[in-house]
């Protein structure tokens, strides 16, 4: 996790607020996101980091932003490439510091936890396009090849301000991308054809 510097941007009613960018690896991301407890176990350590780097007080009531990874624009964070684990050296003879605190010597302790096996269900990026029609409305239009899916019911669709989120879990696919407008979520609209089997979006975009 990287904790950027405080910058001022300005929010949807045009007044100057204070921004702090947080980077987390996009995998830590994707848990995050979905995985509700986690979610709230993450907040809580992001501001008590923000808390402990910048000496700020934060209320209780806090607001997410739905379907917004970021507000402003975004700082270039500096990763530091570390080693995850390092070899300690030893006196020869001497016990390693948690076969002291339990009383056991190394050669004699045993593994008290086992790593489980996990599988994940894969997931899949469906082929689809985003484009804008030269007359008609101010539109942006997505066009979802989902070949597998047999109806409607086997998809959900999340469309935000600037990100779509297209997923069927019976089918293993999963789409989660921005995009660079800001579109009418309220006049979104979209329908599957089972013979091409593609979803069709339609996203009125705001000023048109």
């Amino acid at each position: 996790m990287s904790i950027g510097d405080v910058k001022s941007e300005k929010d949807n009613k045009g007044q100057q607020v204070k921004v702090i960018d947080v980077a987390i690896h996009p995998s830590f991301f994707h848990k995050v996101d979905t995985i509700e407890e986690f979610k709230s176990f993450f907040i809580a350590v992001v501001f008590s980091g923000l808390e402990d780097k910048y000496k700020i007080i934060f209320e209780d009531e806090k607001i997410l932003l739905r379907n917004k990874r970021a507000f402003g624009k975004l700082q270039q964070h500096r990763i530091q490439q570390r080693e995850v684990a390092q070899k300690m050296q030893e006196a020869p003879g001497q016990k390693s510091l948690i076969s002291e605190l339990t009383g056991e010597t190394q050669t004699n302790s045993k593994v008290m936890i086992e790593t489980i096996s996990s599988t994940e269900t894969p997931r899949r990026e469906p082929m689809y396009r985003l484009f804008k029609k030269k007359v008609g409305q101010n539109c942006l239009y997505g066009e979802f090849k989902l070949p597998d899916v047999i109806s409607a019911k086997e998809v959900t669709l999340d469309v935000g301000e600037d990100r779509i989120i297209l997923e069927s879990k019976a089918r293993g696919y999963l789409l989660d991308i921005f995009v660079p407008y800001i579109v009418k979520q309220k006049g979104c609209t979209s329908t599957f054809d089972r013979a091409r089997k593609t979803l069709t979006l339609v996203m009125p975009l705001v000023g048109g």
